[in-house]
């Protein structure tokens, strides 16, 4: 187990609330063999609950003081009567009772005097489904990381015998035991390539914060105040969806675009949709909004524990009516994003992002995050997950709905995970202002399939998103904008 806890490890333990809790979560939904019910899992209950020595993160509890995370400590023998819950449902075909208690488990920390995880079976008497809900605290790993250490109990085939996660072995990389000897003048290099990446990029954002320009990156606290942003409450707002993979790989390959670049145009303009649905009378937007995606910073061949990640700022498109063009404006935003990070030591980046989550996090706990701009409008988080079909034991393994955490200062939480040829998606935010997320599916799978369209037909716009036109000083190379001020 390792001794040492990043700051970014650290950062997700102190700044846990009651209102913001710091897991991350997976609502898998599972098959039972045929010809078995409710009772073949019941006893798959009490097997899981003989695995009571977990291996390492999964054997630790944080040891603290005044709510600084200091080490993790190994406990010998876990208690599954806390760590393994059962919930029997009326009915698995009732997608909002199934999201209800997903909403319930989700919104309570864990206890932080057991090691940070628990697993929920739901499960009915009337069907063959089941679901783990499985939640895991940041503090132990990024999303990418801790979901191969999930994906450790299935296999590719059907078999009697299973492993749970908690007690899988991992061989983790770890740059503490090398031994490697560093050369002092080499130290003091690194150390001053780290302070000078800092300086040069809060410089660089002070910069584009006092003189904006359409082209540059977002800068931290320029995102427009929406329904989805602000203080962020106890309550949740949870749902889940599935869309197809290989149709959505397809578009990527003919617009030259990345997964991510293509699922982010699409959710921009459903969630223009959706905000305009609940916009006061005349809100328009008159900037991007601005989308907190997850960089991962780990290099090839690292499973090393811990996160290794730093949140960039990432606007999304403006002022264009032809989805395509909105696509190559993200797909340019990305690029600019990715630059900037590749600019940079990772420390450095990892360091000076963490300073924007500190401010949105001292504006959470002052209570003035409804009455400043927010960090972003919202995050997303792309995780490539298994492309056949898994089992747990015997039991198929159907979908992967990743249900994760809301970054101070509100917003919407959307992560995917690709499996099996689907990409399955959780949707999350408070529900202080708004009851439900459920239209916003359809909006995502309307403007998806609006943006494939457009790729082979110019003649396909995007009704009014709600956006206004600044009046701008455009060169002669570029497209006139299209929307007109109002």
């Amino acid at each position: 187990m390792r001794s040492k806890l990043s700051l970014m490890d650290r950062a997700f333990f102190l700044t846990e609330t009651n209102a913001s809790p710091k897991h991350v979560a997976g609502a898998l939904e599972l098959s039972l063999p045929e010809g078995k019910d409710y009772r073949y899992f019941l006893s798959t209950v009490d097997k899981l609950k003989t695995f009571d020595k977990a291996e390492a993160p999964f054997n630790a509890t944080v040891t603290s003081f005044l709510k600084f995370a200091i080490s993790f400590k190994p406990v010998d023998k876990i208690d599954t009567n806390y760590h393994i819950k059962v919930h029997e449902i009326d009915s698995m075909d009732e997608k909002e009772s199934i999201n209800n208690l997903i909403v319930d488990l989700h919104k309570k920390r864990l206890d932080t005097k057991k090691p940070l995880w628990q697993v929920h079976l739901i499960y009915s008497k009337s069907s063959n489904k089941i679901f783990l809900y499985v939640k895991i605290h940041h503090i132990y790993g990024d999303g990418i990381t801790i979901l191969s250490w999930m994906m450790k109990s299935f296999s590719p085939s059907k078999t009697e015998n299973f492993i749970p996660f908690w007690a899988v072995k991992h061989k983790f990389s770890n740059n503490e035991s090398s031994k490697v000897k560093v050369r002092p003048i080499k130290s003091l290099m690194n150390i001053g390539v780290y302070f000078v990446d800092v300086f040069s990029l809060l410089l660089h954002n002070a910069y584009r914060m006092v003189k904006p320009n359409r082209t540059d990156n977002a800068t931290p606290f320029s995102g427009q105040r929406t329904v989805l942003t602000g203080q962020v409450t106890a309550g949740r707002a949870v749902t889940t969806f599935k869309l197809p993979l290989p149709k959505v790989l397809a578009a990527c390959k003919l617009t030259r675009s990345t997964l991510n670049d293509f699922m982010l145009t699409a959710i921009d303009i459903a969630i223009h949709r959706f905000l305009k649905d609940h916009a006061h009378q005349g809100e328009r937007f008159e900037k991007p909004l601005i989308c907190q995606m997850p960089v991962s910073l780990r290099s090839p061949g690292d499973n090393s524990e811990g996160n290794k990640i730093a949140i960039a700022l990432v606007k999304m498109a403006h002022g264009r009516l032809d989805p395509y063009k909105r696509l190559r404006q993200i797909v340019n935003s990305s690029f600019l994003v990715k630059q900037e990070v590749k600019t940079y030591s990772p420390a450095a980046y990892t360091h000076v992002s963490l300073l924007s989550q500190t401010g949105a996090l001292i504006c959470e706990l002052l209570h003035l995050s409804d009455k400043i701009r927010p960090l972003g409008n919202l995050l997303v988080s792309n995780v490539p997950g298994p492309n056949v079909p898994l089992y747990f034991g015997d039991c198929k393994l159907n979908s992967i709905f990743p249900i994760s955490t809301i970054a101070p200062g509100g917003g919407l939480n959307i992560t995917l995970v690709t499996y099996n040829n689907e990409i399955n998606v959780g949707l999350l935010c408070c529900n202080n202002k708004l009851d439900s997320l459920e239209p916003l599916i359809g909006y995502i799978t309307d403007s998806l399939d609006l943006l494939i369209e457009s790729i082979n037909d110019p003649s396909i716009t995007i009704d009014d998103l709600g956006e206004k036109s600044k009046n701008e000083n455009l060169t002669i190379v570029e497209d006139q904008v299209e929307i007109k001020s109002t």
